[in-house]
């Protein structure tokens, strides 16, 4: 039987795990293409990334309640490590129908009680994800924003163990990261897939901006656990 520590930690795993599988899937929701509910599936897919925010907070629960009260300093190393690792494998399982129905299947709830009006339409919608440009501006901005939303997680937390007397300072310097990351999102990022919503003749450049912003995640996924691995 597992102690309630082991339990703790695989249960953070699962929780960052699925943030990052939330994260990445909510580019490609905003990515199919609708010619009735665009703007419900651009929200439906920000509702998604919301999501994975809860699954975020839920981990630095998880780390702070292991580390302050259980006295396990290395939970956060293994959490994060296993987590963004299992996020990877399980983010790039998602160019696979298979991949994006399960998805669909751990989303459902969010679309039967509160998109109704798409369900069926989210529900029968797979991507053949072949319009990306990784090595396009979008790419560089959303892996460069990417890194710096889970720096504004994982620093701060990861200082504030090393230097406990510093717990509060940190904890608002995180919130100063996020703040500008997030900004850069809704000012430069959303506002190019708004436009290529609203303009018929764009909607192949809408999904190539999804779909290269869904891969740059990947990205930044992998540039942060090689930046673990050599800093902590």
């Amino acid at each position: 039987m597992f102690d309630f520590q082991t339990l703790l930690i695989i249960f953070g795993i699962i929780t960052f795990s699925f943030g990052l599988m939330f994260d990445s899937y909510s580019f490609l929701v905003k990515g199919y293409v609708s010619k009735e509910n665009s703007r419900v599936i651009i929200a439906y897919g920000n509702s998604i990334q919301y999501i994975s925010r809860i699954f975020f907070m839920l981990t630095l629960l998880i780390i702070t309640f292991s580390f302050e009260q259980l006295g396990n300093t290395n939970a956060l190393k293994i959490i994060i490590s296993n987590g963004l690792l299992i996020g990877i494998l399980f983010s790039l399982f998602q160019i696979n129908k298979i991949g994006q129905v399960l998805m669909t299947f751990f989303s459902r709830p969010l679309s039967h009680f509160f998109y109704k009006s798409i369900e069926n339409e989210i529900l029968h919608s797979s991507k053949t994800i072949n319009e990306f440009n990784i090595f396009s501006k979008y790419s560089l901005l959303s892996s460069t924003v990417n890194v710096l939303l889970l720096s504004a997680i994982l620093i701060p937390i990861s200082l504030a163990i090393i230097y406990p007397e510093h717990r509060m300072l940190l904890t608002y310097l995180g919130q100063l990261f996020n703040f500008f990351s997030t900004a850069i999102v809704f000012l430069v990022l959303e506002p190019i897939l708004f436009s290529a919503m609203d303009k018929t003749s764009l909607i192949n450049r809408r999904e190539t901006i999804a779909e290269t912003i869904f891969f740059s995640k990947i990205i930044s996924y992998i540039v942060v656990m090689l930046g673990l691995y050599f800093l902590i």
